[in-house]
């Protein structure tokens, strides 16, 4: 498929170390990471994808940040009692 060639050939180029997913591929891109965080498995979707090579090893560790964006949204515009369970 298209969307795995595309990380192959990211993933193979020596100075990525990471790349952003958009709607529709944030869940297709989940079977090319090899490990997710908590939330990018919560949500069963990954926004940003890091590619790490440590020791010879390669891990692309997907990570999903909505939900981040949308709780800092919150705080700037309503304050920390926007986000308190009351």
């Amino acid at each position: 498929e298209f969307l795995d060639a595309l990380v192959t050939g990211l993933v193979g180029a020596r100075n990525v170390d990471g790349f952003i997913s958009t709607k529709p591929h944030k869940e297709a891109i989940l079977r090319s990471c090899t490990h997710l965080t908590a939330a990018a498995r919560a949500c069963g979707a990954a926004n940003v994808a890091r590619v790490l090579r440590t020791d010879g090893n390669l891990r692309i560790v997907g990570h999903n940040l909505d939900g981040d964006g949308f709780v800092g949204g919150l705080l700037r515009e309503k304050g920390a009692n926007a986000v308190r369970n009351k």
